[in-house]
């Protein structure tokens, strides 16, 4: 687990360490601070600590009913997708694998301005 400081956190569930180390420059020079994990945790819960999630799909298919606790979440969320389609997952922003850039940026700020959580971490 890899943490960096910054304004919005980030929590970012990667499990190729390239792209983890390409998202952290890109974000961290947005000014985002950001929270790595190679896995899915067990228990993915709502965290008021962290205002949006970016998960790679290959994290999401290592833990079974992975893809349900992080949508109960109610964290706003971004798909990182090489195999789905874009929009292939209703609701949630993706992007498309490795180019990642300045497309990641722009849907975690669009995910953050549409999926603002309210109060006390409670899902809509």
């Amino acid at each position: 687990m890899d943490e960096s400081s910054g304004g919005t956190r980030i929590l970012v569930v990667v499990p190729d360490a390239p792209i983890r180390q390409s998202i952290l420059f890109v974000l961290e020079t947005e000014g985002f601070g950001v929270l790595f994990l190679e896995n899915l945790p067990e228990a993915a819960s709502a965290d008021p600590g962290f205002d949006c999630a970016v998960v790679d799909e290959d994290a999401i298919r290592s833990l079974p009913g992975g893809w349900n606790r992080l949508r109960g979440t109610g964290m706003p969320l971004v798909l990182l997708v090489d195999r789905l389609g874009d929009g292939a997952v209703d609701g949630v922003r993706s992007v498309r694998k490795p180019l990642l850039g300045s497309a990641l940026v722009e849907a975690i700020r669009t995910s953050l301005g549409e999926g603002r959580r309210p109060p006390n971490g409670a899902a809509t």
